[in-house]
């Protein structure tokens, strides 16, 4: 058993000296170590080459050393302690102790033992540096890392609106006939070139296909084809720079993004072809809500807010979603930044179009008084004529009343008249672009005149009466042929309706003007122009309807001069009103200007009105209960005076009276001055 124990502990040595070579391999491997393989095992394998290069650099001069033959007591010490395995004990490298030191036989054998000493030093040294740039780049990479997620929150949070999720959502909104209908190639194919014929032979094939894409087919209809014809036809340079850009860009493959660009060219390309289909418009303002809404920048839907409108309101379409949202962005980035974007003529679109959507916006008036001021600042630069005028009347048109917008806007109009004038003194002849804003400013000069509250400086009678001046004088060197053109026809009925209301609202005022002006204005009211007649609506055929069951005569549609009555009655001077959405502001019960206007002069020809708005139209069900209505509104419009006061809402006393006979309370045949149908004289 001695024997044996004695024999154990000569092999105990040796065991652990090959327990402690395995961990010091271990412990070397990259894979192993706490900070793991993938951040050190470039250092790393760099820390070993530069060991590796000391190390032979060591052996050489050990050589050169024992050729010299020295050798000191420290080379054996440092051979001892190179000899010792190295071991890792609470994060640093340290020599491993229970190891016998190698004897130091001799000089050579000392300076190889101190060369390799010195190497394991600096492998040591530059693990260490290793684990500490190590340390260093993950903590700078975290710190990278946080910051890009807190600057792309907002980048992050919004998804991808690609093609496919574009074309998935128009043909969930607009119907598949309407769609192949709007995407189908135009009829004509004898005059079409080779690349139309083309065109339209992949547009067939995309119908026939089983997986359709109503996005691209409208592509290549209103763009690529556009593109095309501007190709053939060699328009002007700018028209030319224009086509550059839309053939730079394509509408991509399925995965890309879809931005509002893509929806500018496709609504430009439905004005150039005439397509007006009101579902396939609106599901293409839809695709830009919502690719505004996933674009990165808010300011995108600026930048395109001038083109989009501008192509909406030539299509002449509603789409009072679009400008909500185009509305709250405004108010969001705010008027000085939009005051930056735009230029005259793009605020010149954007309130055009939202005075065509009926929405009156004060974020818009903020961003024109922010650019007007803008404007003001450069004393010597004066608005153009035409802007200055379609701006006046948009804000005229929607009630905005505020003196930041109109007081800069009349002093720029009286600043171009001081130039027509001056020009009218050097015998130059007034141009037609001048004419026709000078028709814009009188419209708006006159809506104003009759809806703005009296402020201080704010006189619109004068510029009135010096706009309606040089326009008829324009007017009455031009043929009859001349108003044949629908923006010259827009300019006789501007004139015609400052003419009527200044007779009947404003007969001081119409004096002023001098014998001449009114001697052209009676034969501009002569001249007939031929307007296509207008379709009745639902809402005015069914009260035309009852009005015939009760046996009074009327009209509908009828022109006297520039008014057009809805129903007019021929026998008594009673015009029926057919209010519909069209002629209230959106989402309140507040008439437009314009129509406000209009009832102004109607009562002042001496007419009574009759009016019933859509939303009462709409709560009367029953035939009979609709009868009554027009009975009860035709009396108190004719019989009683107090219709002649404006705030009086008349149309709530049939509602009482139709409840008081649900309720039999009282008899409709028993009110004072009643005439009974068979007594009536017509």
């Amino acid at each position: 058993q001695q024997q044996q124990q004695q024999q154990q502990q000569q092999q105990r040595p040796q065991e652990l000296q090959q327990q402690r070579q395995q961990q010091q391999q271990a412990m070397l491997a990259p894979n192993a170590f706490q900070w793991g393989h993938r951040c050190l095992s470039g250092p790393l394998s760099r820390c070993r080459a530069a060991a590796a290069a000391a190390t032979a650099a060591a052996t050489a001069a050990a050589t050169a050393a024992a050729t010299a033959a020295t050798t000191t007591e420290t080379a054996a010490a440092t051979a001892a302690a190179a000899g010792a395995p190295l071991r890792e004990r609470r994060g640093r490298w340290l020599a491993a102790a229970g190891v016998p030191a190698a004897p130091a036989a001799g000089s050579a054998a000392a300076a190889a033992a101190a060369a390799a000493a010195g190497a394991a030093v600096f492998f040591r040294r530059t693990v260490h540096a290793a684990a500490a740039a190590a340390e260093a780049a993950d903590a700078a990479a975290a710190t990278h890392a946080a910051a890009a997620a807190a600057a792309g929150s907002d980048r992050s949070s919004r998804k991808r609106f690609t093609v496919a999720a574009a074309s998935r959502q128009l043909a969930a909104e607009v119907p598949l006939q309407l769609l192949r209908a709007a995407a189908a190639p135009a009829a004509d194919a004898a005059a079409a070139t080779d690349a139309a014929a083309a065109a339209e032979e992949a547009a067939a094939e995309d119908v026939a296909a089983a997986d359709w894409c109503p996005l691209r087919a409208l592509w290549r209809r209103c763009v690529q084809e556009r593109q095309q014809q501007l190709q053939q036809q060699q328009l002007q340079q700018q028209q030319q720079q224009q086509q550059q850009q839309q053939q730079q860009l394509d509408l991509g493959e399925g995965e890309d993004p879809l931005t509002l660009e893509h929806i500018c060219l496709l609504l430009e390309g439905c004005l150039a072809i005439g397509l007006r289909e009101f579902t396939v418009l609106g599901g293409l303002l839809s695709l830009g809500r919502s690719a505004a809404a996933a674009a990165a920048e808010p300011e995108s839907l600026l930048q395109q807010l001038p083109r989009v409108s501008r192509a909406v309101r030539r299509l002449a379409f509603l789409h009072f979603d679009f400008f909500e949202e185009a509305q709250t962005a405004l108010q969001q980035i705010g008027p000085e930044k939009a005051a930056a974007l735009w230029d005259i003529w793009d605020l010149c679109d954007v309130a055009e179009a939202f005075a065509q959507q009926r929405m009156p916006s004060a974020a818009v008036a903020a961003a024109a008084a922010a650019l007007l001021q803008q404007q003001q600042q450069q004393e010597e630069l004066l608005l153009p004529f035409a802007a200055a005028a379609r701006l006046l009347l948009a804000f005229a048109h929607v009630d905005i009343h505020s003196a930041a917008v109109l007081q800069p806007l009349q002093q720029q109009l009286q600043q171009q008249l001081q130039q027509l004038q001056q020009q009218q003194q050097q015998q130059q002849q007034l141009q037609r672009e001048d004419a026709l804003a000078l028709g814009a400013a009188a419209e708006a000069a006159l809506l104003l005149l009759h809806h703005q509250q009296q402020q201080e400086g704010m006189q619109w009678a004068p510029l009135l009466l010096a706009f309606v001046e040089k326009a008829a004088a324009f007017a009455a060197a031009q043929p009859e042929t001349f108003w044949t053109r629908p923006s010259n026809a827009r300019l006789h009925r501007q004139l015609l309706l400052c003419r009527v209301a200044l007779r009947t609202l404003d007969r001081s005022l119409y004096e002023q003007l001098d014998h001449d002006t009114r001697n052209i204005l009676r034969q501009l009211q002569r001249i007939e122009i031929t307007l296509s007649p207008r379709p009745p609506t639902v809402f005015v055929k069914k009260l035309s309807a009852i009005l015939t069951k009760l046996r009074i005569a009327h009209q509908l549609y009828p022109m006297r001069g520039v008014l057009c009555f809805d129903i007019l009655e021929r026998d008594r001077r009673l015009a029926w009103c057919c209010d519909s959405a069209d002629r209230f502001y959106v989402g309140t019960n507040s008439k437009t200007a314009a129509v406000r206007l209009q009832e102004k002069i109607v009562r002042g020809l001496g007419i009574r009105m009759a009016n019933c708005a859509y939303w009462q139209w709409s709560k009367m069900k029953a035939r009979r209960t609709r009868i009554e209505f027009v009975r009860m509104s035709r009396y108190y419009a004719l019989q009683d005076r107090r219709e002649i006061d404006v705030e009086f809402e008349g149309w709530l006393l049939p509602h009482v009276h139709h409840v008081h006979r649900k309720n039999n309370i009282e008899a409709f045949c028993h009110f004072p001055n009643n005439q009974p149908l068979g007594y009536a004289v017509y």
